[in-house]
């Protein structure tokens, strides 16, 4: 057989794999393309296609399925938006955790909120993987102007802080804080284009499922970083979803992000601070055993969490600290609050309905 026949014979056989591969897969419940928009001066901040259904599931075996509706606004929300509509709003702002992939569109947090309101409040969610602080406002700014919500709720998590800063890493389609000229920080947007290429390859299941299932890509980038390591075999450390330890200096311009979120924020939003609540994540799974909260208890987040909840109550804003709601409901029940078995830390449905809760307790709805 000449060169070029084998070639082409060993071609046509990876062919047929591919394609055999592509119709296996579009039978399984792989991970969907959730289908970003792209990001710019006319959609200046992340969401989806609008009005789509689509499978979210995780990891190589498939695990933690879920069906999701992208709605009228492209927002994962089982409910579409009405910006006619009279009836109060809630603006519920976040990153992954509020727009809440891996849980039950009748469980997070916003639909238990809407469930127990129905009809004499609304609760609408602005959230997207990868949001932090600095894209919170970005969203909080679209509410003020497209539905002139009278409340905001605004969840924050480990890794907002340092990633809301442009000098500590970029993404397209995210907004950053930058330095201005006069030494503080003002919003960036960091634009994101969908082309053909992505756009072909987001339909393709086989594809999907090395990207989004298998995450091909980060296992790579974690290989190398720990053959690169300075210190081979050390197991990185994290406390709510952020590295454990970090030096002097990103702890100060974490601190310096929070300070420039809480100086925009009730401009933003359009209403007095007293409208605006500030949830804050507990250090999961540390609080489970008392040994490791010890531990988790000088970490970068619990500095953060401490600096959060005193810039908050200082400036007048309601505050739901969820460490001691999940310490109690622990204690009594002995459930998680996430997803152990699946690795994923994201809220379950108890978190979200213990935040829900948490909320109309604290009197901030009445």
């Amino acid at each position: 057989m000449s060169p070029f026949r084998k070639i082409l014979f060993f071609g046509i056989i990876y062919l047929a794999m591919v394609i055999l591969l592509e119709v296996a897969f579009r039978i399984l419940p792989v991970q969907e393309s959730m289908a970003w928009l792209p990001v710019n001066e006319g959609n200046p901040f992340r969401r989806f296609e609008p009005n789509r259904s689509f499978t979210w599931s995780k990891n190589w075996n498939l695990s933690l399925v879920n069906q999701l509706k992208s709605n009228n606004y492209g927002f994962i929300s089982a409910i579409d938006y009405d910006s006619s509509s009279n009836i109060p709003l809630t603006a519920v702002i976040g990153d992954s955790f509020i727009e809440a992939a891996m849980v039950d569109q009748t469980g997070t947090a916003v639909a238990v909120l809407n469930t127990a309101f129905q009809g004499r409040r609304r609760f609408y969610s602005f959230a997207a993987s990868g949001a932090q602080l600095s894209t919170y406002i970005a969203y909080a700014k679209y509410a003020k102007k497209a539905f002139r919500p009278d409340r905001y709720v605004f969840l924050l998590i480990g890794n907002d802080f340092d990633e809301s800063l442009a000098s500590y890493g970029v993404e397209p389609g995210v907004h950053y804080f930058v330095e201005d000229t006069e030494g503080g920080l003002t919003l960036k947007r960091v634009d994101y284009e969908v082309g053909l290429l992505k756009k072909v390859l987001r339909k393709s299941a086989l594809f999907m499922y090395l990207n989004a299932n298998l995450e091909v890509v980060p296992r790579l980038k974690t290989i190398w970083s720990r053959m690169t390591d300075t210190f081979p075999g050390r197991k990185p450390e994290y406390v709510g979803q952020t590295n454990a330890r970090v030096d002097a200096r990103c702890e100060a311009d974490s601190k310096r992000a929070v300070d420039a979120f809480f100086k925009i924020l009730e401009d933003s939003c359009g209403v007095p601070r007293k409208n605006i609540l500030i949830g804050i994540d507990g250090m999961r799974p540390h609080l489970y055993n008392p040994e490791d909260l010890r531990k988790a208890d000088g970490s970068y987040f619990s500095h953060m969490r401490k600096y959060v909840l005193f810039k908050a109550r200082m400036l007048g804003h309601p505050v739901v600290d969820m460490q001691p709601v999940f310490e109690q409901d622990y204690a009594v029940n002995k459930l998680f609050f996430e997803y152990p078995q699946y690795d994923d830390g994201h809220w379950n449905e108890r978190a979200h309905g213990l935040f829900a809760r948490k909320i109309i307790e604290s009197g901030f709805l009445d």
